[in-house]
Formats: structure tokens, C-alpha cells, sequence
């Protein structure tokens, strides 16, 4: 196992069930999950700024999952999005991926994509996140 710090996701779906069962599975590979109700609890959460990613519902109740990415852009917080949604349609994956989403995927998706997803964003966003090394 790699000496790497576990990735902290924030999951925000308004559906209890399906937040748990992404919870469940995102533990099972060794990352820390804090989940939310709705894009307005993550907006109040403290450690907002501490995620390496995101799995965002589209449809929430009260602010859409779009809402909520387009929100976090406003505010220069630019970690990784991943959208996990059973309303997958094309102009709603279009708007995701024109403000910049990671990956994009439909309730039905394998969750070893979601995991690769999150993965790949969140090892990037790290990267970028780092200062740059000392001069030698």
C-alpha cells in the first residue's frame, strides 16, 4: 500500500441509500467519505476546501449538483467533479462537461470507473496543488 495521504471525498445525493452504498465503496479502497444531503450542507461544511474530489448528484433538493460545481468554481475551488447520476442525458453531461467535470457517469456505472475517476482527478489536483520544489 502506498504511503500516500487517503483522498477525502465529498459525496452530496439527496438519496440516502445511494450515498451509502458509494461510501461503502469508496472505503473499501482506503479513502475517507463525508457525505451530504445537499449542495447548500457542503457549501456550510468547514472543510470544504479540504476535499481532493467530488461526487455530485445532478438533481438535488434545493440546488442542483450544476448549481453547486458552478458555485464552487465562483469561490476558486476547482477540485475534481465527478457526477453520478440517474438523469443522464445529453444536454445535462454537456453543461457538466463544459464547466469541467472529471467524469460523468449514470447510477448504473461500474464503481470501479467512479473509483478510477476519483483516483485520477485527485492525484492530479494534488499535483497541482503542491508548491513548487525548493531551488537546488
Amino acid at each position: 500500500m502506498c504511503a500516500q495521504a487517503a483522498i477525502l471525498v465529498a459525496i452530496v445525493d439527496d438519496d440516502p441509500g445511494a450515498s451509502a452504498g458509494m461510501a461503502r465503496l469508496l472505503r473499501t479502497v482506503g479513502m475517507t467519505v463525508d457525505s451530504f444531503d445537499s449542495a447548500e450542507a457542503l457549501l456550510a461544511s468547514a472543510r470544504l476546501a479540504a476535499y481532493d474530489a467530488l461526487i455530485l448528484d445532478v438533481r438535488l433538493g434545493g440546488m442542483s449538483g450544476l448549481d453547486l460545481h458552478r458555485q464552487l468554481l465562483k469561490r476558486d475551488l476547482r477540485m475534481p467533479v465527478v457526477y453520478v447520476t440517474a438523469h443522464d442525458d445529453p444536454q445535462t453531461r454537456d453543461d457538466a462537461e463544459r464547466q469541467g467535470c472529471v467524469a460523468f457517469f449514470g447510477k448504473t456505472a461500474s464503481g470501479s470507473h467512479v473509483i478510477e475517476a476519483l483516483r485520477t482527478g485527485a492525484t492530479r489536483y494534488r499535483a497541482a496543488s503542491l508548491p513548487p520544489p525548493p531551488p537546488a
